[in-house]
């Protein structure tokens, strides 16, 4: 019985301690009253151990007092984890929003600056994406018939490739852009089975993100964003709503 106990005990002040973090964190009642319950729980079962260490298991009031309090203690347990689960959810969600209306302002304020040519907006445009999307690379390309033209490129140094470049449209991924309506977001080239290795094309990206620029119905060539290593994370409806915007 003791050992019962005492691993009723441990996991009922396991989940205390566990309560007060999560409570520190979001100051709700609810997790206030969660707190309160399971340090009762605790006390009342350290209490228990302490009237009734040398009793045995069996059909009585001090086992059947044991056993509820190890099953009211693993589920205090796993409701603190899962609160804790929430509040990291909630946390996350209001860091997307808080980052996607910063793209929206940040983009409005570009795009309505007055007298400013669009070839002046461009690399502030092309900069500003690579910040929002976490990316080192950032191009404009014009596309005719299988002819892919590098407009306009912001990217480090050791990328060998400038504005003005061309290439064949089948050595890049934007070959997949122009075929459909909407962004094309790949974190890892090894998890989307259309796309070529890196190694095969002309930019060797592992991380892009990109949508077709249209003038008037016609499809002009593409915007994208990328990187030479995979993202660790997926791309989000918000990074496909913000490209879509630019």
């Amino acid at each position: 019985l003791s050992v019962l106990l005492l691993i009723s005990l441990t996991v009922a002040t396991a989940a205390f301690f566990g309560s007060l973090i999560v409570l520190g964190r979001s100051g709700e009642g609810r997790v206030a009253l969660l707190t309160g319950v399971l340090g009762l729980l605790g006390v009342q079962q350290a209490l228990t151990l302490w009237r009734s260490s040398h009793a045995s298991l069996g059909l009585d009031l001090t086992t059947g007092i044991a056993v509820a309090g190890l099953g009211m203690g693993l589920l205090g347990f796993f409701a603190v984890i899962a609160i804790a689960r929430i509040l990291r959810e909630f946390d996350r969600a209001e860091t997307f929003h808080w980052e996607s209306m910063e793209g929206v302002r940040g983009l409005t304020q570009l795009t309505t600056r007055r007298g400013v040519r669009i070839e002046e907006k461009l690399p502030a445009l092309l900069e500003m994406g690579c910040e929002r999307f976490g990316l080192e690379v950032a191009l404009v390309s014009r596309v005719r018939g299988e002819r892919y033209e590098v407009l306009a490129i912001h990217a480090p140094e050791d990328v060998p490739v400038a504005s003005g470049a061309v290439f064949s449209l089948g050595e890049t991924h934007c070959r997949n852009t122009l075929e459909t309506d909407r962004p094309v977001a790949i974190a890892r080239a090894a998890d989307a089975h259309w796309v070529d290795h890196p190694a095969r094309t002309a930019f060797r990206f592992e991380a892009y993100l990109a949508a077709t620029i249209h003038v008037g119905e016609e499809p002009f060539g593409t915007l994208v964003f990328a990187s030479l290593d995979p993202r660790r994370e997926r791309f989000t409806a918000t990074h496909k709503d913000l490209i879509v915007l630019m």
